[in-house]
């Protein structure tokens, strides 16, 4: 359960990037929403991986914990957005794991390298976003949906098990905080504020 579909959602945007023909060899991977769950674990999975990570994450007070995760690199969520209306930027990243969407989705698009990809999975910071079609035409960038609910129950079986191989991350126990149930509303204050890191393990028992 710390992994959780927050995991899965990972573990299937790696894997979406591999497909694509990601290699470590390529260039760093750009990581938003770096302290929430599907962000910390992407980052400790591409790391797992041997890929260069640069986190993501409006909380730069994390930064020691983010790259105790894996990220190489930490910066301001914000930076993304310092392009502002130009249709293409210049090539930052490889590859992408976007977990926020909104202008976030669009310029990590704009700056990803010629023949990279950039998986969308959250809508954190919006659920439109506005842009050229340049990165797609100039760069052969790709733009790759991540569906952790409809997939086959086989594909859901696969990255499972290559969560238990290839992808398992040590130590999985500090990846995730364990409260009990009187304390979730707690919690969910603190996540609607912004205030949560990581993932979080429910004891319904304790």
């Amino acid at each position: 359960m710390i992994y959780g579909t927050g995991g899965l959602t990972a573990a299937l945007s790696v894997q979406k990037l591999e497909k694509m023909g990601a290699k470590p060899s390529d260039g760093p991977v750009a990581v938003t929403g770096a302290t929430g769950g599907v962000g910390s674990i992407s980052i400790a999975i591409l790391k797992q991986l041997g890929y260069e990570v640069i986190a993501f994450s409006g909380k730069p007070e994390q930064s020691d914990h983010l790259k105790e995760l894996g990220a190489s690199e930490v910066r301001h969520r914000d930076t993304i957005n310092e392009i502002g209306s130009k249709p293409i930027g210049r090539e930052l990243w490889a590859n992408a794991i976007d977990t926020l969407g909104g202008d976030y989705l669009a310029n990590l698009l704009k700056q990803t390298k010629a023949g990279g990809a950039v998986t969308s999975c959250g809508l954190a910071g919006g659920a439109e976003f506005s842009m050229t079609v340049m990165p797609f035409i100039t760069r052969a960038v790709s733009l790759l949906g991540i569906d952790s609910v409809y997939i086959p129950l086989a594909d859901k079986e696969a990255i499972w098990q290559r969560v238990a191989t290839d992808m398992k991350l040590p130590n999985l126990e500090n990846y995730a905080e364990e409260i009990t149930l009187e304390q979730t509303p707690e919690y969910l204050d603190r996540f609607m504020s912004s205030k949560v890191v990581g993932r979080y393990v429910v004891n319904v028992r304790g």
